[in-house]
């Protein structure tokens, strides 16, 4: 296929103001088509102005999170009825464009992951739920869609959820890894070896350390994690665990009765770089990661990563620079892959080596990936 010129295109995403990492990768995407030379569009409820690009705000309507997303969807398709013929990508929830970033992953799948932490009345609950029921609605007609020219994934593990759950060409779907501020990174890069932050902390500098990072602990794994770790009481280690959790104290007495209160402190929300520099290890055991951002973080950091086959982000690792377990319930995988990330503790070697593993995956690189495809004729 040949490629375009710089040409017009509308990006649809309903909020822009929040700081998750979707949101951080809409920016990005949005502001390298723009410098690229592409007269940009941006559809959204949101706020979020730029000299860069022209908004077309969306009305906002008060209501249940499901109404939010119905009435976002309706408002994009009756502004894009007077612009057939343009370029279209999608970064949220909308049931047509011709090109999209499923950055949410296949909704499908994660309900699915949920019964592994979730009750059985609440699985029940979400085949009743309008949110989910609308999501998956809007997912299979987006997938579907014959004017879709490219559906980007950002894992191959993605790619395949979608294959086995919709009827989309194979061709349609294009994996671009998620990217990382590989270049901003390095100074606290360099720093974590002039000075690692321990005291400022209250962390012990001869204990190897360990960090979680994520919201919502349950489908995060930190319980199997805590588990895991009580068969090891014997290493001086040490879990720090930053993000939201609604049932924090659930977690807190779990560790109790493990008896690892003086070896976990949860430290809610909290910037994640000065653990970085004190980490070792950093565990994602996700139960549905999409890719992991703090995948790639962490390893742009130099540390040695153990995370979930659940978790896309472990298609970037590596024997020098992760591991990855393939049942987050089994006690002995677990028993087998800690033993393992014990034996890689931070020496400044082997995180540069582990930092160089990734500078392929700088975000502009990765974009450009992505701006190349779209800029192929049919």
């Amino acid at each position: 296929m040949s490629s375009l010129k710089p040409s017009k295109i509308y990006f649809l995403k309903r909020e822009l103001d929040n700081k998750g990492g979707l949101e951080k990768a809409a920016k990005a995407i949005i502001s390298l088509f723009c410098k690229r030379g592409w007269e940009t569009h941006l559809i959204s409820c949101g706020k979020a102005t730029s000299a860069d690009y022209f908004l077309h705000q969306m009305k906002s309507i008060k209501g249940l999170s499901f109404q939010k997303v119905l009435a976002f969807d309706k408002n994009c398709q009756s502004f894009l009825s007077k612009r057939r013929g343009s370029i279209v990508f999608g970064l949220d929830r909308n049931s047509f464009q011709t090109h999209l970033r499923a950055g949410n992953g296949c909704h499908f799948s994660y309900l699915l992951s949920r019964k592994k932490t979730d009750t059985r009345l609440k699985n029940f609950s979400f085949s009743l739920n309008p949110l989910h029921r609308l999501i998956l609605s809007i997912e299979k007609k987006s997938f579907e869609n014959p004017q879709l020219r490219t559906l980007f994934t950002n894992s191959h593990m993605v790619k395949n959820q979608i294959l086995s759950h919709y009827n989309i060409d194979e061709k349609k779907i294009f994996v671009v890894h998620n990217g990382v501020e590989w270049q901003e990174l390095q100074k606290p890069f360099d720093r974590s070896f002039e000075k690692r932050p321990f005291d400022s902390l209250n962390l012990n500098p001869h204990a190897i350390q360990l960090l979680f990072i994520g919201n919502n602990y349950f489908r995060k794994g930190l319980l199997p994690l805590l588990k895991a770790l009580s068969h090891f009481k014997k290493i001086p280690f040490e879990l720090s665990v930053i993000g939201k959790e609604k049932n924090i104290s659930y977690f807190k007495k779990l560790s109790i009765n493990l008896g690892l209160e003086k070896k976990v402190t949860f430290f809610g929300t909290q910037n994640p770089l000065p653990f970085y520099q004190c980490a070792d290890i950093v565990t994602i055991p996700s139960y549905y990661d999409p890719f992991s951002n703090v995948t790639l973080e962490a390893l742009a950091m130099g540390n040695f990563v153990l995370t979930s086959q659940s978790n896309g982000g472990n298609e970037v690792l590596t024997n020098q620079n992760g591991t990855i377990i393939k049942d987050l319930d089994c006690t002995d995988e677990w028993i087998e892959k800690l033993g393992i990330a014990f034996n890689h503790l931070k020496t400044k070697e082997r995180a540069v080596e582990i930092r160089q593993s990734v500078k392929h995956l700088e975000f502009s690189n990765q974009i450009d990936k992505i701006i190349e495809k779209t800029s192929e004729k049919k």
